[in-house]
């Protein structure tokens, strides 16, 4: 059997043919300048003890502040840090709300004895161990849709992003607009580009007739390569160009590192039946678990904004806003 994509993923080297390098440590959703790309949707705060970083917010018609996990996940290189920096934002800060790294190491016995923080389970992500033989990985009707995906479009791993950055934004803001995204899960052109230049970002493109119809994002940190956004025309599902951008994804990172993680399904609840989550599970190996966490970090001024609110949303007080991810 042959890889998902075979020879049909390529790297668009510079004319030195050089190998793709990497400056500086691959972070991710840890990287302070992943924070500050976000700076538009709340300060960016550091959390000294865990190294993970939070986007501090003005609380609409108070002078209070709360604070949210960087969309789409919060992770920290010391979680064993947290449950300290959980404390000392109180009662600072209203409330926190966020969502864990699926390869985070966070558990409720960890955050026993925080008072206020409660940590309920979110969305299973779909992750890939790209260890694995390249030909086993994916069914065998994604494989097909990769091949077919080859033979329409040139699937190619950018040497240089920043190369890319009018199309990826174009990409992703036709995206936004068809499924009506808003606040930080639509993004602005500003941290669409500064996030292709985080060490250890990726970009995998796909063309047709030169012109660019679909991306992917990857961010790595450690062993880990994450899918951070994706892009794509309506001619590009059509030719299954998802699949071809998973599949090369797979070949590039099975020498990079041991796990390609695919997100979670569409939604805030990701239905097992949703195409997103069907996409995924078709390529994964493996699912791994994310968790909500949320913490009330000043009861009285949390009840204050919340008063004659109900709903299950959290905070309560922001139940007609965006706020998890």
């Amino acid at each position: 059997m042959s890889s998902p994509i075979a020879t049909h993923c390529v790297h668009v080297l510079s004319s030195s043919k050089r190998e793709l390098t990497v400056t500086g440590p691959m972070l991710a959703y840890s990287d302070p300048a992943y924070a500050a790309s976000l700076r538009e949707f709340g300060t960016p705060r550091l959390l000294p003890a865990s190294g993970g970083w939070l986007l501090e917010r003005a609380v609409p018609s108070s002078n209070d502040r709360d604070a949210m996990g960087c969309y789409p996940l919060f992770s920290a290189p010391h979680w064993d840090g947290l449950p300290d920096d959980l404390r000392a934002l109180a009662p600072e800060l209203v409330s926190l709300v966020l969502v864990t790294d699926p390869f985070g190491d966070v558990s409720a016995s960890m955050l026993e004895g925080v008072p206020g923080v409660r940590l309920v389970p979110w969305k299973d992500h779909f992750v890939i161990d790209v260890q694995q033989p390249l030909a086993t990985i994916g069914d065998q009707g994604q494989r097909r849709n990769a091949r077919r995906a080859a033979r329409s479009l040139q699937i190619e791993v950018a040497d240089d992003p920043m190369q890319y950055v009018d199309d990826w934004v174009q990409l992703y803001s036709n995206l936004s607009a068809r499924f009506g995204l808003t606040g930080l899960r639509a993004m602005s052109p500003t941290a669409l580009a500064e996030q292709l230049q985080l060490s250890g970002a990726q970009l995998i493109v796909a063309r047709q007739e030169g012109i660019v119809v679909a991306a992917h994002v990857y961010l790595q940190r450690d062993d880990v390569a994450y899918l951070h956004l994706v892009g794509v025309t309506d001619e590009a599902y059509r030719l299954q160009a998802a699949a071809g951008l998973t599949a090369c994804a797979v070949e590039f990172f099975s020498a990079r590192a041991q796990w390609l993680s695919l997100g979670a399904g569409a939604g805030a609840t990701a239905s097992d039946e949703d195409g997103l989550s069907v996409f995924k599970r078709r390529w994964a190996t493996h699912t791994r678990p994310t968790w909500l966490l949320s913490a009330v970090l000043d009861a009285p001024r949390y009840e204050r904004l919340s008063v004659n609110v109900s709903t299950g949303y959290f905070p309560a007080y922001r139940a007609n806003e965006l706020a998890t991810g």
